[in-house]
């Protein structure tokens, strides 16, 4: 049973790889000059560049690990630092918003103050806003309260996220599955753009980052260790007060915990603490706003994800229809009841595409927009860059499906090297976050951007294909995982 569960999700996992790359072949030649020859060449050569990068930084780890973490902080904060310089922005939309709290919230404005003068607009029903702009505040209190400080405070958790994203690994598999995982997650070409905005992801991802250095830490243990159990639980909560999302991943660690391990009881003493810790406080979300906040807030915005993620006309996107009915509920009713109200108008939606036999080409269009890998630069022209080449933008998406393509085509690859090398679990819990989070997102609300904390995943398979078939040729006979 246990070989069906480990190798079943990685057949899925392979599957799943397979159709983004396809999608994405598909994106490319819809597209007016997204690639040429030149341009597939220098992007060709970038991939390479980044691999030699990754291999050199494997080699400095081992000469000296204090100059490895010097050259990776320089690799996060100066390309980032000088694309801020030469590009400013001004946040709109969710992220002007998150700004905004932020700045009255470090000026030591109450939450009432705030509310009573309509500054929240609609982040009580969407309280990962008030957690995320509260973190973001005590951040301007010490660094100032510009738009600068606020796209500062995400290259440093881009840093935090690196560090222990390349701790993870290289206790998984080896220093340089883990330097080339690093350096592909630094600079994929979206990613790299959108982590310069004022977003949540960064955070988001650097909170997974220490959760799996932790798992991966609880796993090995031999015997249960309570601290790392709540670690990871303590973490996972702040992840899912970033982005409701994290309540998927917590269950994607607790599922691999259990299924990667022969003893199963262990394992279940091992992730036990965690989970309670984790589930206590997501049923105690209600009480502990309510102590927060001196307003009414929403426990869950689960509904509003259902409903907009059940709308065929905008095939799940946001949409101005749902936007009018969001508000006409959220004027009238309590907000607890807008949430449920939207939950079970979205459930009546998925009935009828279901009734009607639409439910699996619906799903492929969701899953075609959840996978789309020009977020980086329309978010980026959407929040106002100054100087930025507008007309360059068939170059900026050819060249992030381009590398976004070649991580995937790894990412088969990772999962055919496991299979042959009967090492399923090496890769069973970026598998199982793969399947997960790509399945849940369906169900909800989709958009490019989501799909963000995947690239955990991408990169550190792309990691383990580019080494081991690097082995595969100079040293067969010595090929470990």
């Amino acid at each position: 049973m246990q070989k069906i569960f480990l190798k079943v999700p990685i057949l899925l996992g392979f599957f799943l790889f397979f159709i983004k790359f396809y999608d994405n072949l598909k994106r490319i030649r819809a597209g007016e000059n997204l690639l040429s020859w030149p341009s597939s060449l220098l992007y060709s050569l970038f991939i390479i560049l980044l691999l030699v990068l990754g291999i050199t930084l494997a080699k400095l780890y081992k000469l000296k690990k204090s100059y490895f973490y010097l050259a990776l902080v320089v690799l996060v904060i100066v390309p980032r630092m000088i694309w801020i310089v030469a590009f400013p922005t001004s946040p709109t939309s969710d992220f002007y918003l998150y700004h905004l709290i932020a700045n009255y919230r470090a000026d030591n404005n109450s939450w009432a103050i705030l509310y009573d003068k309509d500054i929240l607009n609609y982040a009580p029903f969407f309280t990962h806003i008030l957690s995320f702009s509260t973190v973001l505040s005590w951040f301007y209190q010490i660094f100032g309260k510009s738009i600068f400080s606020g796209q500062l405070f995400n290259i440093l958790a881009t840093l935090v996220g690196s560090i222990y994203f390349f701790k993870a690994n290289i206790l998984v598999f080896n220093r340089y599955v883990a330097s080339i995982a690093t350096i592909f997650f630094l600079f994929s070409p979206s990613y790299f753009m959108y982590s310069t905005l004022i977003v949540t992801e960064p955070l988001f991802m650097s909170l997974i980052a220490i959760s799996i250095y932790l798992w991966v830490l609880l796993f090995k243990s031999k015997n249960p260790n309570w601290m790392l159990s709540l670690g990871i639980g303590v973490a996972m909560i702040g992840a899912n007060l970033i982005r409701p999302s994290g309540f998927l991943i917590s269950v994607v660690f607790a599922v691999s915990m259990l299924v990667c391990s022969k003893n199963k009881l262990l394992s279940l003493k091992k992730i036990l603490p965690g989970m309670i810790i984790f589930l206590s406080f997501t049923i105690a979300t209600p009480i502990i706003n309510n102590i927060v906040y001196p307003f009414p807030t929403a426990a869950t915005s689960a509904g509003y994800g259902v409903y907009v993620g059940a709308n065929e006309k905008s095939g799940g996107e946001w949409s101005e229809e749902d936007k009018d009915y969001f508000w006409e509920l959220y004027d009238k009713e309590p907000i607890d009841e807008v949430s449920s109200i939207m939950m079970r108008d979205g459930i009546q939606r998925w009935v009828k595409i279901i009734k009607e036999g639409k439910l699996l080409p619906y799903l492929n269009i969701k899953f075609k927009k959840f996978s789309d890998d020009s977020y980086g630069y329309n978010w980026t022209i959407y929040n106002n860059p100054k100087n930025f080449p507008l007309d360059a933008r068939s170059k900026f998406h050819g060249f992030s499906y381009f590398v976004d393509s070649f991580l995937l085509i790894m990412s088969f690859m990772a999962c055919l090297i496991a299979l042959f090398l009967h090492k399923t679990k090496k890769i069973y819990l970026y598998i199982i976050l793969e399947l997960g989070y790509t399945m849940g997102s369906l169900l909800i609300e989709v958009q490019g951007r989501y799909h963000v904390p995947l690239l955990l995943v991408y990169t550190t398979l792309t990691g383990v294909s580019c080494f081991y078939i690097y082995k595969m040729i100079v040293d067969r006979k010595n090929i470990k995982i």
